[in-house]
């Protein structure tokens, strides 16, 4: 089969969308299909994301409005079997233009507040049997709820996590790619505060698109990770981490890494939910978050209690498993895998 994936990231999108398209094609690849992106020029995160996972895609040529969009995207759908959309602006009006094609569409979305006319929807942040989609779809249309269909990279689902065996332990702080939130920076200084640093190896992760990235970067005691190429192989050396809700929360979930978490927007919230009812997860409100005191004795409680962590952990990797790529697949008809197979090697403008 023949799929075409509409997605962006950028410093005000973030890379949550680009990072699960990226990884339902790898799978998509991996079992002999052909894949490609299509994304906006002005998207240079996106674009850095697809060469160095080295897919190949297609500038779309449109403006920053639906009907164009839909029109170029279209145009680059000719021949498709499906069009994979993960994108907040684009509704049933664009997936309507995209079916002219001969396209089947499906639809990856956590909002649950806009029609789709797709054949398929997965969100995994909503859970099993819930009615958020009822009155937003075909009657027709497959819906595939909760973790189990969380769209992961392949190398989530070989990796394990390496506990550390010294004093101190490794936590990871990420908040995302552009770190919308700023929330980075107050958690570092919390860390601080409550004196944990003695105990702690404190890891942040920033990448080009963070504008307080060099701020970050000047700070003594902090082991700042730039423009990850393997978030797998970093989390599976963590004890703990601090970060937001969304894909990095199944992503630390599937390794078994506790986390405190914090939903960024109200789209979060089911997927933490979820999380922090299997006992996955520590949630936090943002507001909680924003205040000095309440993040201070947050972080602190969080980090002492060495047991819940544990408990955590385990709940996390029962919740996740790492096969909601392989589902989605399957769920549109990609052949079996054939590891031999893959994306082809062309991360360059097609």
């Amino acid at each position: 089969m023949k799929i075409l994936l509409r997605a962006d990231a950028s410093a005000k999108t973030g890379a949550g969308h680009m990072g699960r398209c990226i990884a339902l094609a790898q799978e998509l690849g991996a079992r002999g299909n052909l894949v490609e992106f299509a994304t906006r020029t002005d998207d240079r995160l996106g674009t850095s994301m697809l060469t160095r996972a080295e897919i190949p895609f297609r500038i779309l040529d449109c403006n920053d409005d639906w009907r164009s969009d839909a029109k170029a995207t279209r145009e680059a759908a000719q021949a498709s079997d499906w069009v994979v959309v993960d994108h907040y602006g684009l509704d049933d009006r664009w997936e309507t233009q995209i079916r002219k094609s001969g396209s089947k569409i499906l639809v990856i979305d956590d909002l649950a507040n806009r029609r789709h006319d797709c054949d398929i929807l997965v969100d995994a942040g909503r859970a099993p049997g819930s009615d958020a989609y009822r009155d937003l779809l075909p009657p027709a249309s497959a819906v595939l709820l909760g973790p189990r269909y969380s769209i992961l990279r392949r190398e989530f689902r070989t990796r394990r996590r390496r506990a550390s065996r010294t004093r101190k332990k490794n936590i990871l702080v990420f908040f995302g790619s552009a770190d919308g939130s700023g929330l980075t920076m107050p958690v570092l200084e919390a860390l601080d505060g409550v004196g944990c640093r003695a105990s702690l190896n404190v890891h942040v992760v920033v990448t080009d698109a963070n504008p307080r990235r060099r701020q970050i970067r000047q700070l003594e005691g902090v082991i700042v990770h730039e423009n990850v190429p393997n978030m797998a192989a970093l989390l599976s050396g963590m004890d703990m981490a601090i970060g937001a809700a969304g894909l990095s929360m199944w992503e630390r979930c599937r390794l078994g890494v506790p986390s405190l978490t914090i939903a960024l927007n109200d789209n979060q919230r089911p997927g933490l939910e979820i999380a922090a009812s299997a006992g996955a997860v520590v949630p936090l409100e943002l507001e909680d978050a924003r205040s000095s005191p309440i993040l201070y004795e947050t972080v602190s409680a969080f980090v002492a209690n060495r047991n819940a962590l544990v408990a955590a952990g385990s709940a996390a990797r029962r919740l996740v498993d790492g096969l909601g790529a392989r589902r989605v697949a399957q769920a549109i008809g990609a052949p079996a895998l054939s590891p031999e197979r893959c994306v082809a090697p062309s991360g360059r403008p097609a």
